[in-house]
């Protein structure tokens, strides 16, 4: 009996021990048999050995950060996530993972209202962060800098002047509005683009040189309601000479801007009619078109041209007012966008109902975002300027979803309708040109009440993302550029055992073990 009693305790003795030690086993990762220390994870994906770059059997290769025979173009991640460099057969890579990704900033841009005979003057400076800057190139674009060598003579403006920073990685910008340069808009974008001899690197963030319009306008013409096909309804549209020195040989083109099938260049037209224009004008009348010439506006003086157009078909349009100096066109100003009906459509006054309608279209001229099924009467307005607080929180949300981002541009869109905020009654489409610079690699964000980005499902187009809206606020249109998407944060892992679990398998061990000790007891008794 006693050399029972001592085998079974010695039983038990020798399962603690040995229980103690996977519990050990179990604390600790396991380690590559490399000796490197790396931890090696469950996971639920089948092949996450091959995807990790972990021990690959069929090739013996043992390094998680190499590549082996068998590695080639698989699309390997390290520990962090990121996608280890593709290998074409002929020993080049196909998709370098380690491209450096430098920092611009861009500072000193005008805060102020500039005007003709100002100078404008910024620096841009490439932060290299170590990286070898040889073969790197610094494009800059400035909006108001690219208008003035457009108007000296250019037809087309020219390609964006790459700057070699292999020697220098900082870059002074300074021109001089000439003087009565015709400034067309309130403001103009400044950006900056660094690449190297094959790809874009980096792109800065989105800058506003602040301008003085060299005319003030407005244009009266009701689009609150449906326009019925064959009525004449009057417009008046006034520049005023907003500049210290006369403006001279100005000149007007009025046209409609209509979207419809029969509206083509050899088809129908609205017709226009000018009622009123200043003494010493003349107007010329085309197909589809008026031009009002000789036009002089002297400083602090305005201009007004007053007349009717009619429409022959249904459809959707825009009154068009294009600016000319000598003949050559610097700028442009329209209305908001109308629809027009046949009088079977519409009630006997033309109005609008509350019910959406799929041919409204709304468009803000400044960005060309148009919103498409909206209620008559209903204003579009989109802000691109807010606060650096709100772009900073938004900027720092998007890194978090997606990384570094080549481009991010943000568009507060809202609906307005008596001077009161709205919301579609039914979603909505709304068009988005794809910002100057931006790839088509794109995702776009909505922020949400809670302040949080969704993700919205949109379809590209060769120069316009568009997607269905059923709210407003911001929405945020990101360029993820040539980058890899980041697969580490779509893969799961499983976490690895810990002492917990190894202690409760111990504990019931322990027990098994006892019962097998009360059992030879028993059994003794009962022999």
């Amino acid at each position: 009996m006693r050399t029972r009693k001592f085998v079974a305790l010695l039983l038990v003795l020798v399962m603690s021990l040995t229980m103690g030690g996977m519990a050990a086993f179990a604390e600790e990762p396991e380690k590559d048999s490399s000796g490197s220390g790396v931890p090696v994870f469950e996971t639920d994906t089948p092949n996450a050995l091959e995807m990790t770059g972990f021990n690959d059997a069929e090739s013996g290769d043992t390094d998680p950060n190499s590549v082996g025979p068998d590695d080639t173009n698989t699309g390997d991640i390290d520990l962090n996530g990121t996608a280890l460099d593709e290998t074409e057969p002929d020993g080049t890579e196909s998709n370098p993972a380690e491209k450096p990704q430098p920092g611009i900033t861009v500072t000193g841009v005008p805060t102020t209202p500039v005007k003709a005979g100002d100078t404008v003057s910024y620096t841009v400076k490439v932060d290299p962060e170590g990286a070898d800057m040889a073969g790197w190139k610094l494009i800059i674009n400035d909006g108001l800098k690219e208008a003035i060598d457009t108007r000296n003579g250019q037809e087309e403006p020219g390609e964006a002047e790459k700057i070699d920073i292999s020697a220098k990685n900082e870059v002074t910008v300074s021109y001089q509005i000439p003087e009565k340069f015709y400034i067309s808009e309130d403001s103009f974008s400044v950006y900056a683009e660094v690449e190297d001899e094959e790809t874009t690197l980096e792109m800065s963030d989105f800058y506003e040189i602040p301008a003085q319009k060299t005319l003030t306008s407005s244009i009266v013409f009701d689009t609150t309601k449906k326009l019925i096909t064959g009525r004449e309804y009057p417009f008046t549209a006034t520049w005023t000479n907003a500049v210290d020195y006369t403006i001279e040989n100005f000149s007007v083109e009025i046209f409609n801007l209509t979207c419809s099938e029969g509206y083509t260049e050899g088809g129908a037209h609205a017709a226009l009619k000018v009622t009123k224009i200043p003494d010493g004008a003349s107007a010329e009348v085309s197909k589809g078109a008026i031009s009002v010439n000789q036009l002089s506006i002297p400083a602090g003086g305005t201009v007004t041209i007053s007349g009717t157009v009619s429409f022959p078909l249904k459809g959707s349009g825009e009154l068009r007012f294009s600016e000319m100096i000598n003949g050559a066109l610097v700028g442009q100003i329209g209305t908001p966008a109308y629809e027009i009906v046949t009088a079977e459509a519409s009630d006997e006054n033309g109005n609008g109902t509350s019910t959406p309608q799929p041919g409204t279209v709304l468009k803000d001229n400044a960005t060309g975002i148009t919103v498409s099924g909206t209620e008559t009467g209903v204003e579009l307005k989109v802000e691109t300027s807010i606060s650096q607080e709100k772009k900073k929180d938004i900027e720092d949300k998007v890194k978090k979803l997606v990384g570094d981002a080549r481009g991010i541009k943000i568009f507060d869109i809202s609906l307005w309708m008596d001077n009161k905020e709205i919301q579609p009654g039914t979603p909505v489409t709304v068009t988005i040109p794809i910002p100057e610079g931006f790839s088509k690699n794109l995702v776009l964000y909505h922020q949400n009440t809670q302040g949080e980005l969704d993700r919205v499902d949109i379809n590209i187009k060769e120069s316009t993302v568009s997607f269905e809206a059923k709210s407003f606020s911001p929405y945020i249109l990101v360029d993820l550029g040539e980058k890899a998407a980041n697969t580490a944060a779509n893969t799961p892992q499983r976490a690895p055992r810990t002492a917990d679990t190894s202690s409760i398998m111990l504990y019931l061990m322990l027990a098994l073990a006892a019962g097998c000790v009360g059992v030879l007891t028993r059994r003794k008794v009962n022999n």
